[in-house]
C-alpha cells in the first residue's frame, strides 16, 4: 500500500468496480521507477509492465483483478506522457523467482 500511496508518484484518481481497481499517476519516470522497485519487494504479486502511447494521457495506470487473479498486477506506462522518459525506465526484476 504504501508503494502506491507514494506522494511523488501523484496520484490523479481511480475506481473500484467489484473486484477490479483501477489507480492513475501523473509522476514523471523517477517516481515510477521508486514505484516499480517499492513494488518489486512485494513477493506476492506477478507484476506485468505494459507500454502505450497515448496524447494527453495519464502517465502510467495501475490495475489489479481480484476475481481473475489475485496475484495479478498490471502497470501500464504512457510513454506519450511528459515526464516519462523511456531511456531512464529502470523495471527491476519481480517476484520470488527473481530473486
Amino acid at each position: 500500500m504504501s508503494a502506491l500511496n507514494d506522494e511523488q508518484c501523484k496520484f490523479l484518481e481511480g475506481h473500484f468496480i467489484n473486484a477490479h481497481t483501477t489507480l492513475h499517476y501523473g509522476g514523471g519516470t523517477e517516481s515510477l521507477n521508486r514505484m516499480l522497485n517499492r513494488l518489486a519487494a512485494c513477493d506476492y504479486f506477478r507484476i506485468t509492465v505494459r507500454f502505450i502511447k497515448q496524447e494527453s494521457g495519464v502517465a502510467w495506470t495501475v490495475s489489479h483483478n481480484a476475481w481473475a487473479n489475485n496475484e495479478d498486477l498490471e502497470i501500464q506506462v504512457n510513454l506519450a506522457a511528459e515526464g516519462i522518459n523511456l531511456a531512464n525506465l529502470d523495471i527491476p526484476a519481480f517476484g520470488k523467482m527473481a530473486r
